[in-house]
């Protein structure tokens, strides 16, 4: 019982022990918020991905293609795992503006963004999700493109003044707007609706010699719908088009170049790949994951980098309660002496100093637990208080997402909390082991 008292007495009598108690608080706090944060992020990027890319993609080794409807009825009944496929054509295409801004194509005196365009069987797709929300329930392609603003409430393609002046109607990203007219609100990203968008256009032609080249056209299309893909980039760099209209405008040899395969259940993803491959040998099979591996490898990378360099702040949390303890050691060698001549053994002393670093390490992490899950909580409130001082914690064309995402994870939460207190309590061995063997008599004759 003596012991635990004098280790608690110890901690209340020198205030340093409050920077101790600090450091580790700092560090479990650090580490909660970054993990929770690099969990949301990893969880809310794979979500996003793959709800804007299918289960596959299927993509011809040659321009010899087959007729679409043909090549996915077979690949149907071949696989009976595969729920739906659609067809998809894209195109490069160029957004020319006046804005010099950094970063921007110049072509003469002019700035082009550079974007694809997309052509989709729009309602085909909306039956292939409808389906597998039958069968997944509503959560079933979360993270999928949302439509947020249409001319037509039935259908996002669906423009009154597109039929009129016969142009193709399209569908523009609320990233892409926002990227050249600042923030906007619900109203005002309405009011982009029927609005023409002049678009520059690779299409393919031949010259006089009969040789393929391909040539740039201005065309003018109609807004029809705004969409949020929930990925800032990914999202400013793409425009909606129906399949077949992007075919027409292009003068598109082919009226696929990549089939959008969704599976029953995603995790067989990679056995239907091995046996379209082997099946198909004219194909080229990914996965989504393989089409951004690259970026998710990243964001696993920098999540565990991330980890190990804010670690430091626990042990230098520990090397505060080691040098603390150490002090203590010192200041109290009488008292160490009056113990050992009552009668106190030296594990007995030794464990008054290892319970004086395992109880800073256990104050410390259930404060730390405290203060993560108050500022994880309240993130997005911290980052509106520094953008009214014009502080960008967080910009979307970096992080991808308009909001901070998060994940608590208790068993993450209880290895920094454990890994915490560890480190508190190995910090306070050496001073431990240094006032067990401290020889009673000259203990009682120190000064």
């Amino acid at each position: 019982m003596y012991r635990s008292f004098l280790a608690l007495r110890y901690i209340k009598s020198r205030p340093v022990n409050l920077i101790s108690i600090g450091g580790v608080m700092l560090g479990v706090a650090v580490l909660i918020v970054v993990t929770a944060v690099m969990d949301g992020f990893q969880e809310r990027v794979r979500a996003v991905v793959r709800g804007n890319l299918s289960h596959l993609a299927i993509v011809p080794k040659s321009l010899d293609l087959p007729e679409v409807s043909v090549l996915a009825a077979r690949i149907k009944a071949d696989e009976p795992r595969v729920v739906g496929i659609a067809p998809m054509v894209a195109l490069p295409v160029g957004y020319v503006y006046d804005d010099g801004r950094r970063g921007a194509l110049r072509v003469m005196d002019k700035s082009v963004h550079v974007m694809t365009a997309i052509g989709l069987d729009w309602d085909l797709e909306k039956r292939i999700e409808s389906e597998l929300e039958r069968r997944h329930g509503p959560g079933a392609l979360d993270g999928g493109l949302q439509v947020l603003a249409k001319s037509d409430s039935a259908d996002p393609f669906g423009s009154p003044r597109a039929k009129s002046v016969e142009r193709a109607p399209v569908m523009v990203s609320r990233s892409f707007l926002e990227y050249f007219h600042g923030k906007l609100s619900k109203e005002g990203l309405e009011s982009f609706l029927e609005k023409d968008l002049q678009i520059t256009t690779l299409v393919e032609s031949k010259d006089a010699s009969g040789q393929g080249s391909i040539a740039p056209e201005n065309k003018n299309f109609v807004i029809s719908a705004i969409y949020d893909g929930g990925d800032q980039a990914e999202d400013r760099a793409r425009v909606i088009f129906r399949r077949l209209d992007l075919v027409e405008i292009g003068h598109l040899r082919s009226t696929w170049h990549e089939l959008r395969v969704w599976l029953d259940d995603y995790e067989e993803a990679q056995a239907v790949k091995l046996a379209m491959l082997a099946r198909y040998p004219y194909l080229h099979v990914e996965t989504w994951e393989d089409q951004r591996a690259d970026f998710l490898r990243a964001v696993k990378t920098e999540k565990v980098l991330l980890v190990i360099v804010l670690s430091f702040i626990v042990l230098l949390g520990g090397f505060i309660i080691l040098a603390t303890l150490t002090l203590i050691v010192v200041e109290k060698t009488r008292d160490i002496g009056v113990l050992a001549a009552l009668g106190a053994s030296r594990g007995g002393i030794l464990s008054i100093f290892l319970r004086n670093g395992f109880m800073i390490g256990v104050i410390g992490a259930v404060l730390g637990l405290g203060l993560g899950a108050l500022l994880t909580e309240n993130l997005d409130n911290i980052k509106e208080f520094f953008e009214g001082y014009d502080i960008d914690l967080f910009p979307p064309d970096i992080y991808l997402f308009t909001e901070i995402p998060t994940v608590w994870s208790w068993p993450t939460v209880a290895v920094i909390m454990g890994g915490s207190v560890l480190v508190a309590f190995l910090a306070g061995l050496l001073p431990a082991l240094r006032a067990s063997r401290l020889d009673p008599v000259a203990a009682l004759r120190h000064e």
